[in-house]
C-alpha cells in the first residue's frame, strides 16, 4: 500500500519539478543569458553612458575673434523733402569695423563714401565716419549708429559743403561673415524731417583678429 502510494504521489511531483528546471533553462537560452548559479549574486546591468547633447548654433558660427574688419556695398534712395526731390539714386560703400563684447551685443564703425546720380543738374555726395552699436535676437540684430557726415552739392559749376551731425538706424541679418542690413541713413539727424536715404547694404567681415 505504501509503495503504491509512494508511486502516485511522488513521481508526478519528480515529474514536475524536472519539467520547471528544463522551462527554466530554455527561457535562459532564449534571453541570452545564463542563469545564475546557486549562492551566486547576479551582476547588475550596466546603465548605457549618457549622450552630451550637441551645443546649439548661434549667430557667432565661425566668428569667434573679438575683433573684426570688413566692408560693405550698397544702395542708396533718398526720400522725402527737398534732399529727395533734389538728390538721385545713390550707391554706397564702407569699410567697417566691429568688436565682440558679448555674443549679444557688438561695438560697431562705418566710413565710406556716397555718391547720388545728377538729378535736375544737381549731385549730391555724402562722406560719413559713424560708430554704433549692434544688439542681436540670434542671428537678426537691430542697429544704430551716430557720427559725422561731410556732405556736398554741387550744381554746375558751384558747390556748397557741410558738416552735419549724421545718423543711421537699421536691422540686420548674419550669415557666419555675410552680413545683411536695411535701414535708414540721415545725412544730416537735425534737418532729417527734410530728407533722409533709405539704405540697404550687404557686406562682408574678412579679417578677424
Amino acid at each position: 500500500m505504501i509503495s503504491k502510494l509512494a508511486r502516485f504521489t511522488l513521481v508526478p511531483l519528480f515529474a514536475v519539478s524536472l519539467a520547471s528546471l528544463a522551462s527554466g533553462a530554455a527561457w535562459a537560452q532564449e534571453e541570452g543569458g545564463e542563469m545564475p548559479a546557486e549562492g551566486t549574486e547576479a551582476a547588475p546591468m550596466e546603465a548605457a553612458p549618457a549622450t552630451e547633447a550637441a551645443p546649439m548654433e548661434t549667430m557667432d558660427a565661425g566668428m569667434d575673434k573679438k575683433m573684426w574688419i570688413g566692408a560693405d556695398a550698397g544702395i542708396l534712395v533718398p526720400v522725402l523733402g527737398n534732399y529727395g526731390d533734389a538728390a538721385g539714386i545713390g550707391f554706397a560703400g564702407h569699410l567697417t569695423f566691429s568688436y565682440v563684447l558679448s555674443p549679444m551685443m557688438h561695438v560697431t564703425a562705418r566710413a565710406g563714401y556716397h555718391h547720388h546720380l545728377a538729378k535736375n543738374e544737381i549731385t549730391v555726395t555724402n562722406i560719413p565716419i559713424l560708430a554704433g552699436i549692434k544688439y542681436y535676437f540670434g542671428m537678426i540684430y537691430a542697429s544704430a549708429e551716430v557720427g559725422l557726415s561731410m556732405n556736398k552739392v554741387k550744381f554746375g559749376d558751384a558747390s556748397a559743403s557741410q558738416n552735419k551731425f549724421a545718423s543711421a538706424v537699421g536691422v540686420g541679418y548674419t550669415m557666419g561673415k555675410l552680413d545683411i542690413r536695411a535701414g535708414a541713413f540721415m545725412p544730416s539727424t537735425a534737418d532729417a524731417g527734410d530728407g533722409i536715404d533709405i539704405m540697404a547694404t550687404v557686406g562682408m567681415n574678412f579679417a578677424g583678429f
